[in-house]
């Protein structure tokens, strides 16, 4: 996997901690407990993908996914029975966290191409890119408001960890959070109302509910580990989120309120970044399994897991599902 290096030669870090919205917690590759802290460290994580047809009954739409198919981090988009794949974009900078609008016209994902990361926005067939954010310090783990008129994302450029807002053409940039705890991986609620973050420090996350104005925030898990990615479905009624509590990484489900909490992965392996399917039948993750990092598909009708994507060597991971052809 190819890195940029400075004049010394010495490969360049980057000083954004990631662990989190990156999450390639994903991370968890077998044998490496501890997700990613730097880009470098999720450029060293290996990501393919597979094009072989999956079974599930009634499941539709496309899903984006991360890839380094073809030497460095890419977004990549295939159907959502694992056919179709098509790479839609083409950077030796890193490109990561892709979001779909809710209507899947488009999407919005964040990349390093001016020597930080920024937040982008681009058709699903990669054309018509426009740059969103434009800051000195970096701007990920994009995430679209119900009705498609807002993006809240996550930014250090207060020096923090924080989350901000702004309006889907990238104007009108404003500060949600004032935390000196880091604030990532924001995702809202169905109705618009709210918004499901994780805070907290490296190793140690939780759970947190805001209204959109970024006011009234209210912590729903007391982990003592790691809780973190949270993903509210599609009705609004769950909020799925990578826990970990000693051992390994493993998905949760509870209520909006932070009542009816359970485990729907019991595994040896790491299970991480859970998102759902917009018909809240499955739900897509990220796990080691199988040995190597895989998009997997759990129906909550059955907890059965189907491996989405195959590749012996590698994996793929940092998944969103729309339900637009």
């Amino acid at each position: 996997m190819r890195r940029r290096r400075g004049e010394d030669g010495t490969v360049r870090r980057h000083p954004v901690y990631l662990g989190l919205s990156l999450c390639l917690s994903v991370a968890c590759s077998t044998g490496s407990p501890s997700p990613p802290q730097t880009l470098d460290d999720l450029k060293a994580l290996p990501i393919a993908r597979q094009p072989n047809a999956v079974r599930l009954p009634g499941a539709a739409g496309r899903i984006a996914f991360v890839s380094d198919a073809d030497g460095d981090l890419e977004i990549f988009v295939m159907d959502a029975d694992g056919t179709g794949v098509r790479q839609i974009t083409f950077n030796e900078s890193p490109d990561f966290t892709p979001s779909w609008s809710p209507d899947g016209s488009r999407i919005a994902w964040a990349a390093e191409r001016n020597g930080n990361a920024d937040v982008y926005a681009m058709d699903p067939d990669g054309t018509d890119v426009v740059r969103l954010t434009s800051h000195p310090s970096a701007d990920f783990s994009p995430a679209w408001s119900p009705v498609g008129d807002r993006i809240a994302f996550q930014s250090t450029r207060d020096g923090d960890s924080n989350l901000f807002v702004m309006a889907s053409d990238g104007s009108k940039v404003r500060r949600l959070t004032r935390s000196l705890a880091l604030d990532a991986a924001p995702n809202w609620s169905p109705d618009g109302s709210r918004i499901a973050f994780a805070r907290g420090r490296i190793g140690e996350f939780d759970i947190f509910v805001m209204d959109v104005a970024g006011t009234h925030a209210r912590r729903l898990t007391r982990s003592h580990g790691e809780d973190d990615k949270p993903s509210w479905s599609p009705d609004g009624g769950t909020l799925a989120f990578q826990s970990k509590r000693g051992g390994r990484f493993q998905i949760d489900l509870m209520a909006p309120d932070g009542s009816n909490r359970r485990r729907i992965t019991n595994t040896t392996s790491d299970e991480v970044l859970p998102t759902w399917s917009p018909d809240v039948r499955w739900i897509v993750f990220d796990s080691t399994r199988d040995g190597n990092l895989e998009l997997y598909v759990m129906s909550l009708e059955s907890a059965a897991a189907i491996r989405l994507t195959d590749r012996p060597s590698s994996g793929d991971g940092v998944a969103d599902w729309t339900g637009a052809a």
